[in-house]
């Protein structure tokens, strides 16, 4: 969990853990970020964890950014790729835009270095390479990532079963 901000305090635009977004119950904050906080949630409809990325009220009242953000999560949504953390749902509720997308246990590849200590050449290079690969997958469709950091995605590579996620389309 980040330590920013403790579980079940409240966030911009009243969201917490224990909220209900969507049809998702919002069980611990997993990650935030200047856009967005994501939440490990459980789907009510479906009865699986997803991580539920919810974006901040300053951007959600933007019509221009909704616009976007909608589009955007359809682009990525399409994109099948095993490298590519997919897109089960996003949308707005009650003024709270939010992304649904599957939860990936585990953290990233930082909290992985941080507990484990440097990784063997080998593994680093399936977690580059799978990274690589979901990125060269994601420009094909017409899609960028636009915060690549080698150690830093709330949902990224943990194992040489790398994932990528947050995806937007090329203007």
């Amino acid at each position: 969990m980040n330590d920013e901000v403790a579980q079940g305090a409240a966030l911009p635009g009243g969201v917490s853990a224990g909220s209900r977004v969507a049809g998702y119950r919002l069980e611990e904050q997993i990650g935030q970020g200047g856009m967005a906080v994501v939440f490990r949630a459980h789907d009510e409809r479906l009865e699986r964890q997803v991580a539920l990325k919810v974006l901040s009220p300053a951007l959600a009242a933007d019509e221009s950014f909704r616009r976007r953000f909608i589009r955007e999560s359809r682009s990525a949504a399409a994109v099948d790729h095993p490298h590519i953390i997919p897109v089960f749902d996003a949308g707005e509720a009650d003024g709270v835009l939010f992304l649904a997308m599957r939860y990936v246990p585990g953290g990233d590849a930082g909290s992985l270095v941080r507990r484990s200590g440097p990784l063997p050449s080998a593994r680093a290079a399936a977690i580059i390479a799978a990274v690589a690969s979901a990125l060269d997958a994601a420009h094909a469709a017409g899609l960028v990532h636009r915060d690549v950091k080698p150690l830093g995605d709330p949902r990224g590579p943990a194992d040489p079963a790398a994932q990528v996620q947050s995806l937007h389309r090329v203007s």
